[in-house]
């Protein structure tokens, strides 16, 4: 799988976990951490997968260590 495929999933599932936060009520600045990892995600040039592996992926401007922990789930 292509690092930008990779990159286009982990999105799509942050963008989901974002919309069933909203749904339920999430605290705010929570929903709004997965939306904008989901965008950095989209947009990253970076390959997640390996930073994942790496334990690398809070060096990505905007991704926190909770967002972090979820993209490596």
């Amino acid at each position: 799988m292509s690092e930008r495929l990779f990159n286009k999933e982990v999105a799509e599932q942050l963008r989901l976990v974002h919309d069933l936060m909203q749904l339920s009520g999430e605290n705010r600045f929570k929903v709004i951490a997965f939306d904008k990892a989901a965008q950095i995600a989209e947009s990253t040039e970076e390959d997640l997968r390996k930073r994942a592996l790496e334990g690398t992926l809070t060096e990505i401007k905007g991704n926190g260590k909770s967002i972090a922990e979820d993209i490596t789930q």
